[in-house]
């Protein structure tokens, strides 16, 4: 599970259970998320420093839409 960008109805959240992807969004991150198709967790503090340095690179490109067909 890893923080793919920010927009502004929140965070997107990509899932990866080992045999397929999906994203979700989530509006505040608590102490943990949960993935709400597959029920992974992750703690929230791991997904942001995972996400920090890549979003202050320029490997990381803006996300305009989710996968997850909400927006």
């Amino acid at each position: 599970m890893r923080i793919e960008g920010k927009l502004p109805e929140g965070y997107v959240v990509l899932c990866g259970n080992g045999h397929e992807e999906h994203s979700f969004i989530v509006q505040n991150l608590n102490v943990s998320v949960e993935c709400p198709r597959c029920g992974t967790t992750a703690l929230s503090t791991n997904l942001v420093t995972k996400y920090t340095p890549r979003a202050l690179s320029q490997d990381v490109p803006l996300v305009r839409e989710c996968a997850c067909g909400t927006i």
